[in-house]
């Protein structure tokens, strides 16, 4: 039925396992969505190697778990978060945010 579906959205990482990390909560699109509610998130199953570097860089700065190249996890459903807005991503807003 209509009430047991779960909407999804694909993540390349290291950002998708942010979100579950409770390190990352917003996610930039080009277009907007009128659905609010349950949202699965899942890791683009295909990495490459700039992502890992990227998850390299930040894993110096923050605590984030060891993962190798063998098992950064890719292909896989995260987290099950509620979205609750859509914010429209203005110079203003992006300023507010932290570089991490």
């Amino acid at each position: 039925t209509k009430s047991n579906t779960v909407k999804a959205v694909s993540l390349w990482q290291l950002w998708a396992s942010l979100i579950p990390l409770g390190l990352k909560h917003y996610e930039t699109r080009s277009w907007k969505t009128k659905y609010r509610g349950r949202l699965l998130i899942c890791s683009a199953a295909k990495s490459t190697k700039e992502q890992y570097q990227q998850y390299l860089k930040i894993s110096n700065e923050i605590k984030l778990p060891l993962w190798d190249e063998s098992n950064f996890p890719r292909g896989y459903a995260l987290a099950i978060c509620d979205l609750v807005d859509c914010i429209e991503m203005t110079p203003e807003f992006i300023s507010q945010q932290s570089q991490t």
